[in-house]
């Protein structure tokens, strides 16, 4: 995930998946290839590799190639988080007042190797909802710099709005 606008007015956040996209188009279009030529030399087994190949990449490519981007808007005063996948596209908008400060969510792999996501506290009734700004967990290097420019953006919004009020 990246900062890809940050003034007074909006701060947008984007997670493009470019390299998993691209490895997972040439591994299908290798299966897919090799099958085929199999295909065409009498060999009845390239209709399994192509498939079988191709099916799996596939499947990988609509499972985790998802586009994310979040847009904090203070004219609007709304929080948007967009997602888009193989099969369509989400939006939700949510006031900006209802957005608390972004946090570190933290698990660990089978290796022992901490992984992070930035997610967002929001206001629900009585309670709290965390939404992820990215659905996996990763080692990114700038998840810290992430959670620290959407609480510092959210902490000047909160200050516009206290020197607006009556």
């Amino acid at each position: 995930m990246k900062i890809t606008r940050d003034t007074p007015d909006q701060l947008i956040l984007a997670y493009v998946p470019w390299v998993m996209s691209v490895l997972l188009s040439i591994f299908i279009l290798i299966f897919v290839g090799l099958g085929l030529s199999m295909i065409l030399d009498g060999e009845l087994i390239g209709l399994l590799f192509a498939v079988m190949g191709g099916g799996i990449g596939g499947i990988c490519f609509v499972v985790f190639v998802r586009r994310v981007q979040v847009i904090f808007d203070r004219p609007g005063q709304t929080f948007t988080l967009r997602r888009r996948t193989v099969f369509g596209y989400k939006e939700k908008t949510r006031p900006l007042r209802d957005v608390d400060p972004a946090i570190i969510e933290h698990t660990t792999n089978s290796d022992g190797q901490r992984l992070d996501r930035p997610t967002v506290v929001m206001h629900r009734g009585a309670g709290e909802l965390r939404v992820p700004l990215v659905t996996a967990y990763s080692n990114m290097s700038n998840t810290a710099d992430i959670v620290e420019a959407t609480n510092r953006w959210l902490r000047d919004a909160k200050l516009d709005s206290a020197a607006n009020a009556p």
